[in-house]
């Protein structure tokens, strides 16, 4: 083999050495966005090879994000997974209060609207007696100014002796 053939295949055997950042992330167990979030945290995101639309990360920046996972320093996925669950949870919890407290309320409004609805007929029966009693006094008055005035006033004189 000749030099210029080792200089040729060398780029080639580096670069199969080296993983994308799908690989990575497939190894770790988490999100690309996660993986690119760790690379731009420990500021390495300057030392990869880009190939096509793929950025090739070398072993020792691979073994650094790798760490930085297993320390625990960024939530995995199933972490945030969990927390999303438990925040949804939560808001579940706090409308389902909030249902029954309007359920509540509703309830009340209704039991308001029935007992003001019973008061409007009651309050109409008493119009409607006080109506007819008062119309019943109008017509006692009508028929005592048809009555001729002498025998009123016999009549009145007749009621006040008895």
């Amino acid at each position: 083999m000749s030099f210029g053939m080792v200089l040729f295949l060398l780029p080639c055997v580096i670069i199969s050495i080296m993983k994308s950042i799908k690989q990575i992330s497939e190894e770790i167990g988490v999100s690309k966005t996660a993986v690119r979030k760790k690379i731009e945290n420990l500021g390495i995101e300057k030392q990869f090879v880009k190939v096509g639309n793929k950025f090739l990360i070398d072993e020792k920046c691979e073994k650094l994000i790798k760490q930085s996972f297993d320390k625990g320093e960024t939530r995995t996925e199933s972490e945030t997974k969990s927390q999303t669950e438990n925040r949804n949870d939560n808001y579940f919890s706090i409308l389902i209060q909030e249902l029954s407290v309007k359920n509540e309320q509703i309830a009340e409004l209704q039991e308001t609207v029935r007992r003001q609805s019973e008061t409007i007929e009651n309050l109409t029966r008493a119009l409607e007696a006080q109506t007819a009693l008062h119309a019943g006094q109008i017509q006692l008055q009508l028929e005592d100014k048809r009555r001729p005035f002498w025998r009123f006033r016999r009549e009145k004189k007749k009621n006040e002796s008895e």
